[in-house]
């Protein structure tokens, strides 16, 4: 029985990791804290890096569904500042796109982080309301880190059901054996 249990286990876990990976995504949560704008956006940064400035135009804030028009507004400033001040680079760049589930963005533009720091945006002449994200992961890396979660699921479910299904048979024929040939 212990077989039976161990393979059931991996079975179970395998779609626990599937969940974990996949249905936020596709659920619409963000991915990255949001916020909205015209207005300055502070942004923990971990490691040096590439970071992209997303307008999140398909996405819930605030629990509210949101979706609006991709346009990049070209009147838009973007001024990054890092812990002590020091203005970085914004390259207005809106080639990065991405659409999975119900989310949906669309790169304003990115800064090149020397360091770990903590940046300060200041978004303004937006033409109207938006949500943004800062973050270095682009649709690539997502997905690839998205489909990396489910392949673990479907090797631990591919894994944990014949387990469990040997265990069952090995519990059947010691069963049959304990209760010996019947005449």
């Amino acid at each position: 029985m212990r077989i039976a249990a161990l393979g059931f286990a991996l079975f179970i876990v395998g779609m626990a990791v599937f969940a974990y990976t996949l249905v936020p995504l596709i659920s619409g949560a963000a991915l990255d804290s949001q916020t909205k704008v015209p207005g300055t956006v502070t942004a923990e940064i971990a490691a040096a890096g590439r970071y992209y400035v997303w307008d999140n135009h398909w996405t819930t804030f605030d629990g509210e569904r949101l979706k609006y028009a991709a346009d990049r507004p070209q009147n838009a400033m973007v001024v990054v500042r890092d812990v002590n001040g020091v203005e970085l680079e914004f390259v207005p760049d809106a080639s990065q796109n991405w659409s999975i589930g119900n989310n949906e963005k669309t790169s304003i533009g990115y800064v090149d982080v020397p360091t770990a720091t903590t940046l300060q945006l200041n978004i303004a002449d937006t033409g109207r309301d938006r949500i943004v994200t800062v973050s270095n992961r682009t649709m690539k890396q997502e997905l690839w880190s998205r489909l990396g979660g489910f392949a673990v699921a479907v090797a631990l479910g591919a894994v944990g059901i014949p387990i469990c299904v040997v265990g069952l048979l090995v519990r059947h024929r010691s069963s049959n054996a304990a209760v010996g040939p019947t005449d």
